[in-house]
């Protein structure tokens, strides 16, 4: 996951992120790891097993308990389409793909 804004690496966890993939039904898929780049622009966002080539549904957290936090401690905004997020509660960024 790219972003365009640095975010604070102390709020990047795999708490931060919800899997899952369509298979005879929708399925949560864990996330074993999510490790921010140097720069503070990207996530690489591990999963414990392969999804295969499921559709799959990509949730980076900007509210609940464990949001992602910006580097000035702002909540994570979403999309680019996504609204501004305030001081106190963000937007979850959604991707569906295969």
């Amino acid at each position: 996951m790219t972003v365009d804004k640095q975010l604070e690496p102390q709020s990047i966890s795999h708490d931060g992120f919800r899997v899952s993939r369509l298979e005879g039904g929708w399925e949560p898929l864990k996330v074993r790891s999510a490790t921010p780049a140097a720069d503070g622009l990207s996530v690489v966002v591990l999963l414990t097993k392969d999804p295969g080539a499921s559709l799959l549904r990509f949730v980076a957290r900007g509210t609940g308990q464990t949001p992602l936090l910006g580097a000035d401690h702002v909540p994570f905004a979403g999309g680019a389409d996504s609204p501004p997020s305030g001081a106190d509660d963000g937007n979850d960024y959604v991707h569906m793909f295969t």
